[in-house]
């Protein structure tokens, strides 16, 4: 087995050579989809001097806050479950609903972007993705912990599609197979590189229905 997996690693890394040495060969390029002529709303230096403060005060709080602790938070931390109102929004139900309405977002927000007017600024599903997603839930995860985990859509319609498939077949939809212990993480890697790539050189990031079968896939 372990023979095996390395075969399997070499010739992955053998492919990942080859792709590299295609991609340096000299071609155009595009920065950050940026296809035509853009005017700040701002004088140019302000710009710049706010974008670099921007990124060296990144580096200044993960400088002072990220420190390496064996796995264990140096910060101070509330359980919010211990309010009264908040273990009223953590019973069952209440997460179940949460969890319903944000599937229910992401396909509303899948038929507009196939069904609905394709001008980005009138489109649920730009302003979902790119704000409301991408910036917004981020931000929300690091002050309120992993919102994430409780409102995927994707896991949200996966679970549901199992249920019903469960309760008509008595069989589980997952094949039960476990990916190899060398996989690791790489298959998150290679998807945020992806998304990352649509991000920021995708040209048609703003289109609704690209985005919507995007979102799809």
């Amino acid at each position: 087995m372990e023979g095996g997996a390395v075969r399997i690693l070499r010739g992955w890394r053998a492919a990942a050579g080859g792709a590299a040495l295609v991609l340096v060969r000299p071609a155009p390029a595009l920065a950050h989809a940026f296809e035509r002529r853009y005017d700040l709303p701002m004088p140019l230096d302000m710009f710049l001097l706010g974008a670099g403060l921007a990124v060296a005060l990144s580096f200044a709080v993960m400088g002072l806050f990220v420190r390496s602790g064996g796995g264990r938070a140096a910060f101070p931390r509330y359980n919010l479950l211990g309010l009264g109102p908040v273990r009223l929004l953590a019973h069952p139900w209440a997460l179940l609903a949460v969890r319903a309405l944000a599937a229910g977002v992401f396909l509303l927000a899948i038929a507009t972007g196939f069904l609905g007017e394709q001008n980005p600024l009138r489109n649920l599903i730009v302003t979902l993705a790119w704000i409301v997603w991408w910036v917004g839930l981020a931000y929300a995860c690091a002050l309120f912990g992993n919102a994430w985990a409780l409102l995927n859509p994707w896991d949200t319609l996966f679970a549901g599609a199992e249920g019903l498939w469960r309760r008509a077949t008595g069989k589980s939809l997952s094949l039960g197979i476990p990916l190899p212990g060398w996989v690791g993480v790489w298959p998150a890697a290679a998807l945020f590189l992806w998304f990352a790539w649509g991000e920021l050189a995708w040209r048609d990031n703003h289109i609704p229905a690209s985005l919507a079968f995007a979102a799809s896939v």
